[in-house]
C-alpha cells in the first residue's frame, strides 16, 4: 500500500521512484524510521478526553458511521472472509479479487512484514443478496502484494518487483498459471512509499499505475509497454471522458486535464500547466478528534485536536454508477484513512479546467458543525480504497488496522499515540468491504456475466448507465478483436444504433481504435457530431491516422476545427501540429493566438513544438494574425520558445537564435524584448545562487550578440551583457574560463552508467532536462544542492532529507528517503551524471568517496538530514 498514512508535507525527492529497477535492490532499505524526539514533539492542542480506540465488530463499527440523509452503508465482507483489503477489482462476472497485504506493520517494528503471507482471495456472491457469502484464496504466499486488475482472461498481481499475468485454467477458482510480464513494479521493499499500485484499464485502451513511470497494454498478441508521467501516490481513476485523477496524502486530488503526453512533451518547459493539476482544497471535516495522525503536534491539527487538512489523502474515485441521484454522478470521492472517513467533492468544468468544491453536511449530532461525506467515530476504520462496482453502489476497502504509518515514518508523537490507545495490537487479522447505497436502493435481479455475452450484447453494453459496465464491455471486446461486430460499432459510434448515448459514441470511439479497425471515414463522420465530447474524443482516438499521415478526410476537417464552438476541440489540433504535420501550424497559429491567454493551451503549444521552437518563433513573428495576440501573452510565450531553443544546447540553433532575435524590427520592441530575456534566464544563472557558476560553451560567438550588446535599448543591452557574460567561446577576448577537465576513461563510464540510471529512477520526476516538476520534485538544474560539495550531496542521497529547503528562488516544504540501499558505484555514476549533464561542469564523484561518507555517517542510521544540518557539513 503506498502509504495511506504518512506526513502531512509533500515528499520531494533528489533521487525518486527506485521502481526496483537497480540491481542490488533489497530489503530493509528503510529498516529505521526516522521517529525524532518525543520530547520536541509536543502538540499544542488541546482535548478534554481522547476516545478509546477498542477494536469493534462490524456490527458495532456500522453504528460509528455518518452519512448524508438519503444514504447508507452496508457490510458485504468482513474478516476473517477478507484480512488488510488493500485493493479489490470485479471481474466480467462480479467476482470481487481482492488484494490482501496480510504483512502490512504487524507491530511498531514491522515485525515479519517481508513473509509471503499477503494474498488474493475471490469473493462470491451466489444467492445475489449485495453480500459476499463465498471466498476462495485465488493466489497467497505472496510477499507485500501492491496491486491488482484484470487483462484476458487473466488476473494480473503485483508482487514487487514483479507483475505476474495469473490465471485460473481449470476453474476452480484457484491460480494455476503465472507468466511474469514485468520485473521492474516497484521494488521488493515493505515501505510502501513511492511503490507503484494502481493497474487500472482506462478509457484509451491502455494499463495505468499511480507512482509508476509507464503504462502498457496488450496489442496483437503482444505486451507492449511506454513512458509516461509518476502519477499520484495511492490509488488512479478516471472520469467518463477519459481524465486520471490521482492524489497524494498531503495533496487532495488531483489531474491531467488533457493526456499528459500533449502537455509535457518539451523536456524543456518547468511544470506545465494543466498536467498534474490540483483539483480541489485540502481541508477537510472530520467527525471526530484525530490524534492518531503521524504530524499531530504541528498546525495540521486545530486546537481542539481536529484535522485540518489531508494527511493522508488517498484511493481517490470519480463516481461512475448508476444507483446514486443524479447529482451525485462525476462527483470526486477521496479517502482520508488517518481522519477516518471519506470526503465528496462536486467537480465542474471551466474552459480546460477541472474544479473541484468541497461538500459537507450536518455534524451537530457528533458536536461538529459540518462533516465530510462519511465519517467514522472509529480510530481503526482505515478507507484506503473506492470503487465503482457492477450493481452501481460506491465500495469502500476498509484496511481496518491500527497502525496506519509505516514504521520508516512513524514519528515519536505518533508512537506514542499508539502505545497510549493500543493500537498495535489488532488482535489476528482484520478488514472489510462496504458499499454505499441510496435509500431505497434494490440490488439489481441479475449479476453481470460479461465473459459468456456475446460481443454484440458488450456493444450494447457500451451505453449502459454504468461506468464499469462500459469499461469491461470495451476491454471484453478490445481483447477478443471479433471483426463481426466491428460494423455495429461503427453504427454505434456515429449514432445509429439505437439506444446509443455520447458516452456510448466515445466508447465505441476506443473500442475501435483499441481492435485497430478504426477507419478515417468514421473519424471525420465523428468530427461532425453534435456533441463536443465525440468529436474531441474522435481526433484523440484518430491520433495514428493524423500522426501517419494516413486520414485524408480526418485532416482535410483539421483546419476548419480551428472554429470549433469547443475550446478542448481547437487545442487538440495545436496538439498535433508537430514536426510530422508542419501544414497545420498556420491552423495552430491561429488557435494559440486566440486562447493565448489561456495558460493550458500556451503548454499544448510548447509541448507540441519540442524541438522546433525556432521555427515556431520564425512562423510567428511573421504572422500577422498573431502580432494582435494580448501583449503581454505574446512575449511570455516568446520568453519560453527561447528558454527552450537555448535549454536545447545545440550551438547552431541558438546561434540561429541570436541571429533572429537581431532581426527583430524597432517596430516589435516588447517582443525583442521578451527573446532576449527567455535567452537570458536560459543562460545566465541566478545571480544570489550558491551554485557554482558556469558558463555556456559555444564554437563561436553567437552572429547576432553584438548587435544585441549595442542596442539603443538598454534594457535589451543589459540583458545582452548578461548573457554574454554567460557565454565562452574559443579564444573570446578577456574569456578566462578554464577548459572544461575531461572525465578519466573510468568517469566517463561512469557518467555513462550514471545516465541510464538517472533515466530508470529520476527523469520521470526530475524530468530528463533536470528541471524538475512542481508538487513532485525539485529541480536539478544549476541547483546548488546537486553541484555544491558531494560531502552534502552524498549525505542527501545516502540518509535522505526533510525540509524546508530552498533551491534556487523556491523553499520546497517535503521529504525524501534514503537510498542506501544503492551501492557506492551506484550512487557514484547518478551524481557524475548530475554534476556534468546539461552544461554542468562540477568535479565528479568518485565511489571511494561515497564510501568514505557511509562509513562516517553509518551510526545516523535513517534518520534525515535538514538543510540546516547540511549548511553546517564543511566543504
Amino acid at each position: 500500500m503506498a502509504s495511506p498514512k504518512r506526513s502531512s508535507f509533500k515528499r520531494y525527492s533528489l533521487i525518486l521512484a527506485l521502481a526496483g529497477a537497480v540491481s542490488g535492490v533489497a530489503a530493509g532499505m528503510l529498516a529505521a524510521a526516522p521517529g525524532g524526539e518525543l520530547e520536541k514533539q509536543r502538540p499544542t492542542w488541546k482535548i478534554d478526553k481522547i476516545p478509546d480506540a477498542p477494536i469493534l465488530s462490524p456490527a458495532e463499527a456500522i453504528k460509528s458511521f455518518k452519512l448524508p440523509p438519503g444514504f447508507k452503508i452496508e457490510l458485504v465482507a468482513a474478516e476473517p472472509m477478507v484480512q488488510e483489503p488493500i485493493a479489490m477489482a470485479f471481474d466480467p462476472d462480479g467476482r470481487a479479487y481482492v488484494c490482501e497485504l496480510r504483512g502490512y506493520m504487524p507491530d511498531m517494528d514491522g515485525n515479519g512484514e517481508l513473509d509471503p503471507v499477503g494474498r488474493i482471495s475471490r469473493l462470491e456472491d451466489t444467492n445475489n443478496d449485495g453480500v459476499f457469502d463465498k471466498s476462495t484464496i485465488f493466489m497467497d504466499k505472496l510477499s507485500i502484494p501492491r496491486a491488482i486488475g484484470f487483462m484476458g482472461d487473466g488476473l494480473l498481481v503485483s508482487e514487487p518487483p514483479n507483475l505476474y499475468l495469473v490465471k485460473d485454467t481449470n476453474g476452480d477458482g484457484v491460480a494455476d498459471s503465472k507468466t511474469t510480464l514485468l520485473t521492474d513494479y516497484a521494488s521488493k521493499n515493505a515501505n510502501p512509499e513511492h511503490m507503484a499500485n494502481g493497474l487500472v484499464w482506462m478509457l484509451d485502451n491502455w494499463n495505468y499505475s499511480a507512482n509508476w513511470s509507464a503504462r502498457f497494454r496488450m496489442a496483437g498478441g503482444k505486451f507492449v509497454r511506454e513512458g509516461t508521467i509518476s502519477r499520484g501516490q495511492w490509488g488512479i481513476a478516471q472520469d467518463d471522458v477519459g481524465r486520471l485523477f490521482y492524489n497524494s496524502n498531503s495533496a487532495m486530488l488531483r489531474a491531467d486535464m488533457m493526456p499528459a503526453k500533449f502537455l509535457a512533451g518539451n523536456p524543456f518547459v518547468a511544470n506545465p500547466t494543466g498536467v498534474n493539476a490540483s483539483v480541489a482544497g485540502n481541508k477537510t471535516f472530520p467527525g471526530r478528534v484525530n490524534p492518531g495522525v503521524n504530524r499531530g503536534y504541528t498546525k495540521v491539527l486545530d486546537d481542539k485536536g481536529v484535522l485540518q487538512s489531508v494527511t493522508a489523502a488517498c484511493g481517490p474515485q470519480i463516481y461512475r454508477g448508476d444507483a446514486f441521484p443524479a447529482d451525485y454522478r462525476g462527483n470526486a470521492f477521496v479517502c482520508e484513512p488517518s481522519g477516518n472517513m471519506i470526503i465528496r467533492h462536486t467537480l465542474e468544468e471551466k474552459g480546460l479546467n477541472v474544479v473541484g468544491t468541497s461538500v459537507q453536511h450536518d455534524g451537530t449530532s457528533l458536536g461538529f458543525p459540518k462533516i465530510d461525506f462519511l465519517v467514522s467515530t472509529d480510530e481503526r476504520f482505515r478507507p484506503v480504497s473506492l470503487y465503482n462496482a457492477p450493481d452501481g453502489a460506491l465500495y469502500v476497502v476498509d484496511l481496518y488496522h491500527g497502525i496506519l504509518q509505516h514504521k520508516a515514518y512513524l514519528s515519536a508523537y505518533l508512537a506514542d499515540q499508539v502505545k497510549q490507545r493500543d493500537l498495535d495490537k489488532n488482535d489476528g487479522h482484520r478488514g472489510r468491504i462496504w458499499r454505499i447505497v441510496p435509500d431505497g436502493y434494490k440490488q439489481p435481479a441479475k449479476q453481470p456475466k460479461l465473459s459468456t455475452a456475446t460481443s454484440a450484447e458488450l456493444a450494447a453494453a457500451l451505453s449502459h448507465g454504468n461506468g464499469w459496465w462500459r469499461d469491461t464491455a470495451q476491454r471484453l471486446l478490445v481483447e477478443r478483436n471479433d471483426a463481426k461486430v466491428v460494423g455495429t460499432l461503427q453504427k454505434i459510434a456515429l449514432g445509429k444504433e439505437p439506444g446509443t448515448t455520447t458516452l456510448g459514441k466515445i466508447h465505441a470511439l476506443w473500442t475501435l481504435q483499441g481492435m485497430d479497425k478504426l477507419e478515417d471515414e468514421v473519424v471525420a463522420a465523428a468530427l461532425k457530431d453534435a456533441d463536443p465530447k465525440v468529436r474531441l474524443q474522435a481526433l484523440r482516438a484518430g491520433e495514428q491516422h493524423i500522426r501517419k499521415l494516413t486520414g485524408i478526410e480526418t485532416i482535410s476537417m483539421l483546419p476548419d476545427l480551428a472554429n470549433d464552438p469547443d475550446l478542448a476541440v481547437q487545442v487538440q489540433v495545436v496538439a498535433y501540429s508537430t514536426p510530422a504535420n508542419r501544414e497545420l501550424q498556420p491552423t495552430a497559429n491561429k488557435i494559440i493566438a486566440r486562447h493565448l491567454s489561456d495558460p493550458i493551451v500556451r503548454s499544448v503549444a510548447l509541448s507540441a513544438s519540442a524541438g522546433r521552437e525556432l521555427e515556431l518563433l520564425q512562423s510567428l513573428l511573421a504572422d500577422a494574425a498573431f502580432a494582435t495576440a494580448p501583449a503581454k501573452d505574446k512575449q511570455g510565450f516568446f520568453n519560453d520558445l527561447a528558454e527552450c531553443v537555448v535549454r536545447g544546447r545545440s550551438a547552431d540553433r541558438i546561434d540561429a537564435l541570436f541571429a533572429l532575435i537581431s532581426t527583430v524590427s524597432d517596430k516589435q520592441k516588447a517582443d525583442k524584448l521578451a527573446l532576449v530575456q527567455g535567452v537570458a534566464e536560459a543562460i545566465a544563472p541566478d545571480p544570489k545562487s550558491k551554485a557554482p557558476r558556469r558558463k555556456l560553451r559555444l564554437a563561436k560567438e553567437p552572429s547576432g550578440l553584438a548587435d544585441l550588446l549595442k542596442s539603443t535599448d538598454k534594457k535589451v543591452a543589459e540583458l545582452a551583457k548578461g548573457i554574454d557574460g554567460g557565454l565562452s567561446w574559443p579564444n573570446k577576448p578577456g574569456d578566462k574560463t578554464p577548459p572544461l577537465k575531461p572525465l578519466t576513461s573510468e568517469q566517463a563510464q561512469r557518467f555513462t552508467a550514471g545516465k541510464e540510471l538517472f533515466t530508470q529512477l529520476c527523469a520521470v520526476c526530475h524530468q530528463p532536462s533536470g528541471m524538475g516538476q512542481e508538487g513532485l520534485a525539485p529541480p536539478l538544474l544549476d541547483s546548488e544542492w546537486a553541484l555544491g560539495t558531494p560531502n552534502r550531496t552524498v549525505r542527501i542521497v545516502l540518509h535522505g532529507l526533510t525540509g524546508p529547503i530552498k533551491v534556487g528562488k523556491k523553499t520546497f516544504e517535503g521529504e525524501m528517503p534514503g537510498l542506501q540501499v544503492l551501492t557506492d558505484d551506484q550512487i557514484a555514476s547518478i551524481l557524475t551524471y548530475v554534476r556534468r549533464e546539461w552544461g554542468h561542469e562540477a568535479d565528479p564523484v568518485e565511489p571511494a568517496f561515497v564510501a568514505k561518507v557511509r562509513k562516517e555517517t553509518a551510526g545516523r542510521g535513517e534518520k534525515q538530514w535538514t538543510a540546516e544540518e547540511l549548511s553546517n557539513i564543511a566543504k
